[in-house]
């Protein structure tokens, strides 16, 4: 009799809901069914600082449980007017170790913002990841739900080439914890 595996508890650090929702909506396409939402709280402080300040902790975190729980830690971040590989320097630079290769530890970073990524699933056009899309208001959010599970069915069939760099990104970062 062979056993099925359990997916993993999925720790997300992020921005915003909007990233938590999105996370969350992908992994659940793909078996996930246990979250543990790092959320900025409002405050005056932005979320991407949130996020950058409180990396190496989650790290920290990760590495004492990973060798006797099944988990793994998904970063979002948006780049913003900087870039995904900037992010993530910034990100590594916060640590004693960088990530390993065999670390189930995944950093997405959308560019410009999470919202270029929904622009793009709602479109299925070329977009311009430098513009800024307005966030979506609490009402709107649920209703990309279903553009972020054909996100999570084309990252395994693979993206369209004109889809974000960092789209394409982001499905490379998921294999970390999807194995």
């Amino acid at each position: 009799m062979t056993q099925i595996r359990k997916k993993p508890r999925v720790t997300i650090l992020c921005e915003d809901r909007q990233h938590y929702n999105f996370v969350r909506w992908f992994l659940q396409k793909r078996g996930f069914t246990e979250f543990d939402p790092r959320i900025y709280p409002s405050g005056s402080k932005a979320g991407e600082n949130y996020v950058r300040e409180t990396y190496a902790s989650e790290v920290k975190a990760y590495r004492s449980q990973k060798n006797h729980k099944n988990i793994c830690l998904i970063v979002v971040i948006d780049a913003d007017t900087g870039n995904m590989e900037n992010r993530k320097r910034q990100l590594d630079s916060a640590l004693e170790t960088i990530r390993q290769s065999e670390e189930k530890i995944a950093i997405l970073v959308p560019k410009r913002n999470i919202e270029t990524w929904i622009h793009y699933l709602q479109s299925n056009e070329p977009i311009d990841e430098t513009k800024r899309h307005s966030k979506l208001g609490d009402q709107e959010q649920g209703k990309c739900k279903s553009l972020v599970e054909k996100l999570a069915e084309q990252c395994v069939h693979g993206l369209s080439p004109d889809a974000p760099s960092s789209m394409h990104d982001a499905c490379v970062e998921i294999q970390r914890i999807l194995g």
